[in-house]
């Protein structure tokens, strides 16, 4: 469920972040996420072929302190003079993280039951995957719900993040709207 909800939620909210404090085009909001589809997969076969050597939970805490080192580094940088770089460059981190925790994890999870009962139990790992990639999805959106309010309309927002990025929005509705989503993301990734 961790990895799913770290994954779902960085890859929902960072580009939210990045187009609507920075100001980024959609397309770099998009490239933030992009090293994070690089790392996993590099990741995942640097780790199946250590995972003979080591066995998997070494390779699942060093996945996850990956993933924690990330997460801290977003965090910090969650600022409307954040560099789309750095943030990038923190999702390879994660990606890398990622890759390496769920190799290891799903051959944990495999390897952990009899032979006759790998499918369901490869099943429920994705299963809970996908509860847990939910469950943060849609409560860290309560959150950014509540710090954007009920004083703005769903149009004002769509004028924010359409393909204009809120030109002709008043500037004092912009800052305000910015400054709103930038307290949302930072509260929803403390």
């Amino acid at each position: 469920m961790l990895v799913a909800s770290v994954m779902m939620s960085t890859v929902t909210y960072l580009p939210l972040f990045a187009q609507s404090v920075i100001r980024a085009t959609p397309t770099q909001a998009g490239m933030t996420v992009a090293p994070m589809l690089v790392g996993w997969p590099v990741a995942s076969a640097i780790s199946g072929r250590l995972l003979v050597r080591f066995g998997y939970r070494p390779l699942i805490r060093a996945g996850f302190l990956l993933v924690a080192v990330a997460a801290t580094t977003i965090f910090w940088f969650l600022r409307a003079d954040s560099s789309l770089v750095v943030l990038g460059s923190a999702m390879f981190v994660a990606g890398m993280g990622l890759g390496t925790a769920n190799t290891s994890l799903m051959i944990a999870v495999q390897e952990s039951v009899p032979w006759r009962e790998r499918g369901v139990a490869t099943a429920s790992t994705m299963f809970f995957r996908t509860i847990g990639g939910s469950l943060a999805i849609g409560g860290l959106g309560a959150v950014l719900a509540a710090a954007v309010g009920a004083h703005v309309s769903p149009e004002v927002l769509n004028r924010l993040l359409g393909p204009e990025r809120g030109r002709g929005l008043d500037p004092v509705v912009l800052a305000t709207l910015s400054g709103d989503l930038e307290g949302g993301c930072v509260r929803s990734s403390a």
